[in-house]
């Protein structure tokens, strides 16, 4: 029987200080039917060179150089180029243990997708955390990271999902994507993705976060979320929004001080409440079985704080712990 492909697909941009752990881990995995998706968007490091060498190195390995075009476009070029049964993402400084794929392709079978944790490491390797999910039903919202995914290619070009292009919440809006079209979705307790706390990646710039538009992300995600009802609770759907919201707010408020951020904020929660409102959701106070309790305790206080009308207070506590000039 023929072994199944799968399409690994690894936007490149300046990583030269971990691109050949990345790389590494990828080609030596025990899992050996692999098309590997190089695409160097435009990195003015030596990361072009690495992937060139690697390409004449292992036949397995496709290599693009563009201008640079961003993740989402990055990544959208590998959808497109990519001819495997599967398609699966992993960034540029991040790597995987060596049984990543082989255990992957042992569960996945007729799903259109499957999820799983990862654990947090330095770049020395060291183990920070580790991130593992619960066979409950929340479970496959709680990462929003297109990373902790593989997916059935058919399924994401019959339904033309793409990534759209905006920081930081690519991630978050394709997921959405995906939840809207399928419900044959497995959860898995595997963590073998590392992800490398890289401190100048595009999630953690501070101009990033201060430009994040909040309103349009929104708007990009509750599209969406009649669909996802389809399949999911309103309680589990609700709690999703509410936590993609807060996300949001948490980050652009790390680069504002109170008095700018409570306007950002004062605007962008009518926005959210017009949209759930459209979706017939609501906010609520719930506990959540699948999510972690740190997070389940700072969605449940923050929209308890809503409900008193004290919701200000939150943004106060965040200047004082969040906001760094």
């Amino acid at each position: 029987m023929k072994k199944r492909k799968i399409s690994v697909i690894v936007p490149i941009y300046n990583v030269e200080k971990y691109l050949v752990k990345c790389i590494e881990s990828i080609i030596n995995q025990d899992y050996k039917n692999l098309e590997i998706i190089l695409i160097d968007d435009g990195s003015i490091d030596s990361s072009g060179t690495i992937v060139d060498k690697y390409k004449r190195q292992d036949k397995r390995i496709i290599a693009i150089h563009q201008s640079n075009k961003g993740l989402s476009n990055t990544r959208n070029v590998g959808i497109k180029k990519a001819t495997g049964d599967y398609i699966s993402f992993i960034d540029g400084d991040d790597y995987l243990d060596r049984d990543y794929y082989s255990t992957l392709i042992n569960h996945i079978k007729n799903q259109d997708m499957i999820v799983f944790g990862y654990k947090q490491v330095n770049y020395e390797g060291k183990c920070l955390s580790e991130n593992k999910l619960k066979h409950a039903d929340f479970s496959k919202f709680r990462f929003v990271s297109a990373c902790t995914k593989m997916y059935k290619r058919s399924f994401l070009v019959d339904n033309n999902i793409l990534f759209y292009n905006v920081k930081p919440a690519e991630d978050a809006i394709f997921m959405s994507k995906c939840y809207s079209k399928t419900n044959k979705i497995e959860v898995i307790d595997y963590i073998g993705y590392n992800y490398v706390v890289n401190l100048s990646s595009i999630t953690h710039t501070k101009e990033n976060k201060k430009n994040i538009p909040i309103n349009e992300i929104l708007d990009k995600i509750m599209e969406n979320i009649n669909s996802i009802l389809q399949w999911n609770s309103v309680t589990h759907v609700s709690y999703f929004c509410q936590k993609t919201f807060l996300f949001l707010v948490i980050e652009k408020s790390k680069t504002m001080e109170y008095s700018e951020m409570k306007k950002e904020y004062d605007q962008s929660l009518q926005h959210f409440l017009n949209l759930m409102g459209q979706n017939k959701l609501k906010m609520r106070i719930t506990p959540i079985n699948g999510d972690t309790l740190r997070n389940s305790l700072v969605i449940n206080f923050y929209t308890i704080l809503y409900k008193l009308k004290l919701d200000y207070l939150f943004l106060k506590l965040l200047e004082k712990t969040q906001y760094k000039k």
